[in-house]
């Protein structure tokens, strides 16, 4: 399942240019799962978001004390910038861990 929110002042913005697609949402047996997993983050805000926090924290620390040329962490969404992001994405690749090289970074998140 997913969704695209934004404020209504990003929506007229877009003029309906932003939407998503699932092939397989709208079965109800994934919007029941769904629906579980929205009442579950309700249920556990509080100690989800005190555990990212944790967590985020963490990772901030141990990738700021590596030679990135810059380290940005919101929440569990992480970048790390550095020139030898092809060499360290074949590294994680082989490891087990898919992450993304694509672009500049230039338009992820700020601190």
């Amino acid at each position: 399942m997913g969704a695209t929110l934004v404020t209504p002042r990003v929506a007229k913005s877009v003029d309906g240019e932003v939407g998503f697609y699932s092939t397989y949402g709208w079965h109800p047996l994934s919007v029941c799962a769904a629906i579980v997993n929205v009442r579950w983050f309700v249920r556990t805000e509080k100690r989800l978001m005190r555990d990212v926090n944790a967590i985020s924290g963490y990772f901030a620390g141990r990738l700021g004390a590596m030679k990135f040329r810059e380290v940005r962490v919101r929440g569990m969404a992480i970048a790390a910038e550095t020139r030898s992001a092809p060499k360290i994405a074949e590294r994680c690749r082989e490891n087990g861990l898919l992450l993304t090289r694509d672009g500049d970074g230039s338009r992820c998140f700020r601190r």
